[in-house]
């Protein structure tokens, strides 16, 4: 409970400076993230306005496939007519590609956030961050190829765990054609188990352009997350925000940008 009430405060505070402002000063002293997507400012990518990218961490179920709520996830996704990117840890897949090939299906977006759910990376020898970043890209590309075997698409975005990412992680990530993505919509809601908080902070944060992060609930393990995200749809469709996959939202930038 200290550790919840810690982090309110935390994102009290970092609600009130804008994760915006924050993100631009990490992306400034830290060289490791100055090509880190945290969000599309839509004065300068007008194509954003409207649109915010919903990313989802850590899917889709650590504790076996009798803890899954992908279904559960899709069906909200779908009532709201929402698209995600969906961070994957490919140890977390088996027995649930089925369900993930409708989330294809659909129109959702699979991206790396490694094999399993660890800040190893960061500090572990970099030899096994390669190929553990290539083991999932292997894995999450296969099931893209069985879902829609007529398209050859690579894994456009990474993810670091716990976000933590060093220059070597770097280039070693884009030696494999990815890019990193972070976000300007975030509050922990991995720990602070307050649907209703996590939501209306998220809300609070988000604008046309941003990226949003979640985590993936699962039966009995962050499960209070459902909830928060049936309350974030909604919230967001009432301020007129639409959620697309952080694909799409680069593309509406680039697509459409200031000179």
């Amino acid at each position: 409970m200290a550790q919840q009430t810690a982090l309110r405060i935390l994102w009290n505070t970092m609600s009130c400076i804008g994760g915006r402002n924050f993100t631009s000063f990490v992306s400034y002293i830290l060289s490791s993230y100055d090509d880190t997507l945290f969000y599309f400012d839509e004065r300068t990518h007008p194509g954003v306005q409207g649109c915010v990218a919903l990313t989802i961490d850590d899917g889709f179920c650590r504790n076996g496939t009798e803890c899954s709520l992908v279904s559960e996830v899709r069906e909200l996704l779908q009532q709201h007519g929402a698209r995600a990117t969906f961070f994957l840890c490919s140890t977390y897949l088996p027995g649930l590609e089925t369900e993930a090939q409708k989330l294809l299906e659909d129109g959702n977006e699979f991206a790396n956030h490694m094999t399993m759910d660890s800040h190893k990376w960061a500090g572990g020898p970099i030899e096994e961050f390669e190929a553990d970043l290539r083991s999932c890209s292997n894995t999450l590309e296969a099931l893209q190829h069985q879902a829609c075997p007529h398209e050859q698409r690579r894994l456009a975005w990474f993810r670091a765990p716990g976000g933590r990412l060093t220059s070597p992680m770097r280039e070693v990530m884009r030696s494999q054609g990815l890019r990193h993505a972070l976000g300007d919509c975030y509050c922990d809601d991995w720990c602070i188990e307050d649907a209703d908080y996590v939501a209306q902070t998220l809300l609070c944060q988000a604008r046309s352009g941003s990226v949003i992060i979640m985590h993936m609930p699962e039966r009995g393990f962050r499960e209070h997350c459902l909830e928060a995200l049936r309350q974030l749809l909604e919230g967001l469709a009432a301020k007129g925000l639409t959620c697309v996959t952080l694909s799409d939202l680069a593309a509406r930038a680039e697509a459409d940008p200031q000179s």
